[in-house]
């Protein structure tokens, strides 16, 4: 395969592996344009930064200097001539500045535990200059930390049903359906969702690991419906205060 073509293929899968990495360890708290604010637990911060540095010093690192052998080459030489024969100046290729960057991942803890009224800065301000600044200031992180949390609400019940929804419908095959809830429940327990994970997640992958053919029986035995989809979704709606309203 020409090595453009092999390059292109390279950065596509790597798009597609970076896109799975992200999606199975962190949530969804804020989307501003093309940009999103991820939530990614604590203990899987480690593992995340790591793979992050893995592929760019043994997938970025070699790209770019496959880039470099590729301008000295036979292959190089015979776009250049194309280009030539087409009317175009050849030398546009040298001065065409061209960098494949790292992936760069910015991580800060979040505490939604913090108060402002427990803060030695706060506490401190004389209250009679300050006090409507600090009203403003509490009222503006508390919107934010509800925002954030929703959002992260919202992301997991959408995983959940999506598994039940994947493994329900016949003839279709979850791809690692065991593996995503494992994923889930560890997300859930840094969350503080531990009674999801005991009584839907753990049952859900119980489910994942039986044959097609038994998930219906299981399914009504964890959750009092044969269908996954409703058996989950309804007990997911016992939780509803826990997840703002939303269950599906």
């Amino acid at each position: 395969m020409p090595f453009p073509s092999r390059f292109a293929t390279t950065l596509k899968n790597l798009r597609a592996y970076v896109y799975e990495l992200v999606a199975d360890h962190c949530l969804v708290l804020e989307s501003v344009g093309n940009r999103k604010v991820y939530l990614l637990p604590k203990h899987l911060a480690p593992f995340f930064v790591e793979a992050v540095e893995k592929i760019n010093k043994e997938v970025i690192e070699p790209l770019r200097q496959d880039v470099e052998k590729f301008r000295q080459s036979p292959e190089y030489l015979t776009i250049q001539h194309c280009l030539y024969q087409h009317g175009v100046d050849p030398s546009i290729l040298k001065v065409a500045t061209f960098h494949l960057r790292n992936y760069v991942v910015d991580v800060l803890p979040i505490n939604f535990g913090y108060n402002i009224d427990a803060d030695d800065v706060y506490a401190k301000m004389k209250r009679a200059e300050a006090v409507k600044g600090l009203e403003i200031l509490r009222s503006q992180i508390e919107r934010k930390y509800r925002e954030y949390a929703l959002n992260a609400v919202s992301d997991v019940v959408a995983r959940i049903m999506a598994i039940a929804e994947g493994l329900e419908m016949k003839g279709k095959r979850v791809r690692n359906a065991e593996e995503k809830v494992d994923k889930l429940i560890k997300i859930c327990e840094s969350l503080g969702f531990t009674e999801i994970c005991e009584k839907i997640l753990k049952p859900l992958k119980q489910v994942s690991k039986a044959r097609p053919y038994k998930r219906p029986k299981l399914a009504e035995e964890f959750f009092g419906n044969k269908s996954l989809m409703a058996g989950v979704g309804g007990e997911l709606k016992r939780f509803s205060p826990i997840f703002g309203g939303k269950y599906a």
